[in-house]
């Protein structure tokens, strides 16, 4: 250093050194720590992640070993793939006289990989990391975030686009699924096998879980989902109930008010207006005009032909 700098800037400048210095030592180490995880030396490993857990705590050395990890280079497709074209299930999830399906089958096999790889990768936390504990928490928050999030909200989407009562189904399903996955980590202990998990890794491991599902029942989102189901089965089940009352003319220009309840004092002007009526021209009454989606008359038990024969029908009255 010059002899003409101040003690002030003689300190700041070994300061500088000292940080460059750390930060070579802190690269290099983490690069001896890939080529140890490469070469599957777990006592090399255990070495460098010693050293490192000096920098910022082993921040850096799990952050390096949590995101190289090979499930997440390896399995990615499991997780971004679309889903695959399961007619059948899909029809038995929205069909309210069918048993209810189970966790939709790319999500339960991206489910038991995770199970497995956390199951068997507890084992070279345990032996690698002094600081295991910190180190299993990390890779479980990123292995529910990342990977089971991704997949989960890819089912609830598909299934929300089919009927409500399908995504209803379909939550419970995965719900059920993934808490049972839950408990059976926690039961088999991880890095503490035979033994139950620490407590800190438990409540990651339910706090995760409940994570996963928050947007789903987060304010009244599962209440409008379950009463907008319950109009749609109640729609459903009337429909029969309907089609036989519009046969009379009264009740075709009744027809917008019976698939709704009335609830202003419009509404019982218009169907006295209409009951004192006398026969006019109305359009015919079809279930697709009432409610769009397809899988009402199929729930209904009645055939599109017979629905697309009764809208003939009923033109032909009219002319």
């Amino acid at each position: 250093m010059p002899d003409d700098m101040t003690d002030t800037q003689r300190q700041k400048r070994t300061n500088e050194l000292v940080e460059r210095f750390l930060e070579r030592l802190e690269k290099d180490l983490l690069e001896q720590f890939d080529e140890c995880k490469r070469q599957h030396n777990e006592h090399g490993m255990r070495e460098c992640a010693l050293a490192l857990y000096d920098f910022n705590d082993g921040a850096s050395v799990i952050g390096r070993f949590v995101n190289q990890h090979e499930f997440f280079l390896e399995h990615s497709h499991m997780v971004s793939e679309e889903l695959a074209a399961e007619t059948e299930v899909w029809e038995r999830a929205a069909d309210p006289d069918a048993e209810p399906p189970a966790v939709e089958s790319s999500l339960r096999s991206l489910i038991d990989e995770v199970k497995l790889v956390i199951e068997e990768e507890s084992f070279t936390i345990k032996h690698v990391f002094s600081f295991h504990e910190q180190v299993l928490v990390t890779f479980l928050q990123r292995i529910f975030q990342q990977s089971i999030q991704q997949r989960l909200e890819m089912v609830l989407e598909k299934a929300n686009s089919i009927s409500p009562l399908a995504y209803l189904r379909a939550l419970q399903a995965s719900r059920n699924y993934i808490g049972s996955v839950v408990d059976d980590l926690k039961a088999h202990g991880l890095t503490e096998h035979p033994d139950p998990v620490t407590p800190l890794v438990a409540s990651t491991l339910d706090q995760q879980l409940e994570d996963l599902f928050i947007p789903h029942f987060a304010g009244s989102t599962y209440v409008d989902m379950e009463k907008k189901s319950l109009e749609e089965l109640y729609a459903s089940l009337l429909y029969r109930f309907t089609v036989f009352h519009v046969s009379t003319v009264e009740s075709v220009s009744l027809s917008p008010f019976l698939i709704r309840p009335v609830t202003t004092e419009k509404d019982t002007h218009n169907i006295s207006r209409l009951s004192r009526s006398t026969r006019t021209r109305t359009s015919c009454f079809c279930p697709r005009h009432i409610h769009g989606p397809n899988q009402l008359y199929r729930a209904s038990g009645i055939p599109e032909d017979h629905v697309d024969a009764h809208c003939r029908r009923t033109r032909r009255q009219w002319r």
